[in-house]
């Protein structure tokens, strides 16, 4: 059987044939994981260093909160800032759609972070995050090592061959001790970004 189409704007604008589950399905107050289901690695990610992920979002979704999960602690009053990014139009992020606030990474609790009814649109976005405080003792957070489903293509390299080993989930952009830049530039891809939780208004 063949998948639906959904005219979701992206690479070129052309469709996607999806498989993902309408986020706009969960309940009002509930929780659902952008982009992937499952958890899928727990990784020490870097200090400064914004690191992004693609999920297609099938139709817009308000939402009240985003959260993230720290498998180990961060140096003290270390945070990670949020982000949604929207698509360049070649499958990479491109200019800042919103700054999602910030998590404490010094505390396993899980510390939502609340937002204003907050609409995301549909389409390709890019979302994620930056250690940011973290300068001796970076956090290792809970995260997606691979996009969403069905996969965006990568770009994982520009040089004469490829590297057999390559993995690639997403991009980075590095030096982000502050708010998100308004223009995403990317440093090259990554192979693992933090997770979220975004809870449905």
């Amino acid at each position: 059987m063949t998948a639906p189409m959904t005219p979701l704007g992206g690479c070129g604008g052309l469709p996607y044939p999806f498989s993902t589950v309408d986020e706009n399905l969960v309940a009002s107050g509930h929780w659902f994981a952008a982009p992937s289901q499952q958890n899928s690695a727990a990784v020490a990610l870097t200090n400064n260093q914004l690191r992004l992920i693609p999920w297609r979002n099938i139709t817009p979704i308000t939402v009240q909160a985003v959260a993230v999960g720290v498998s180990a602690i961060g140096d003290v009053a270390s945070v990670i800032r949020l982000g949604v990014y929207l698509d360049d139009g070649t499958g990479k992020p491109g200019q800042l759609f919103m700054e999602l606030g910030t998590c404490p990474t010094d505390t396993l609790v899980v510390t939502p972070a609340a937002l204003a009814n907050v609409l995301l649109p549909s389409g390709l976005l890019h979302v994620g995050g930056a250690i940011q405080g973290a300068g001796v003792t970076p956090p290792t957070m809970f995260c997606n090592t691979q996009s969403d489903k069905p996969a965006v293509t990568m770009d994982i390299s520009s040089g004469a061959n490829p590297t057999a080993a390559a993995s690639a989930s997403g991009y980075q952009m590095a030096g982000v001790a502050g708010a998100l830049p308004q223009t995403f530039v990317s440093a090259g891809p990554i192979n693992a970004s933090t997770r979220l939780f975004f809870r449905k208004s």
